[in-house]
């Protein structure tokens, strides 16, 4: 059972047994139950109190889980293209394997081939060659056009 199906359901009930609780002090007001009521309130703030700390601790736990990232870096070496993958979540990341729908051709035409990452350490990327220059891009990347704009007085 998948994580955000476990605290669905556990959110669930907390607000089922917040909705009886509810309506069981309005029955006991109705019949003047002081006894109730109070019990009834106990329950309602044991349930809030349980509520937000679950929301604390499900955080937590979120953020010390790797993200993985991917993207394609055209800033950080001029005129090359780098195919970055990095991991921005609180702990390492295991066997990290993609899979593309198409598959991936640097500037000369050949296929890209990623290796298999047994291990990436939180706050770390790889990098790795994906094209020469920018105008390659276009072939980088099926179905995205790339304009090279040159700079003024630059023939």
């Amino acid at each position: 059972m998948s994580k955000k199906i476990k605290r669905g359901i556990i959110s669930f009930l907390i607000l089922f047994t917040f909705l009886l609780s509810v309506i069981l002090a309005l029955i006991a007001y109705s019949k003047n139950e002081w006894n109730t009521i109070a019990s009834c309130l106990a329950v309602i703030t044991a349930l809030l109190a349980t509520y937000i700390s679950l929301r604390i601790v499900w955080k937590q736990e979120d953020d010390l889980e790797p993200d993985i990232i991917v993207y394609f870096d055209l800033e950080s070496k001029t005129g090359i293209i780098q195919f970055v993958i990095q991991n921005v979540g609180g702990s390492n990341a295991y066997d990290i394997k993609l899979d593309w729908k198409d598959e991936l051709i640097d500037g000369r035409g050949n296929k890209i081939i990623l290796p298999y990452v047994p291990v990436l350490i939180k706050n770390e990327s790889i990098g790795y060659l994906g094209s020469i220059c920018a105008s390659d891009f276009g072939r980088l990347v099926p179905g995205i056009s790339v304009q090279i704009v040159p700079l003024l007085g630059y023939r």
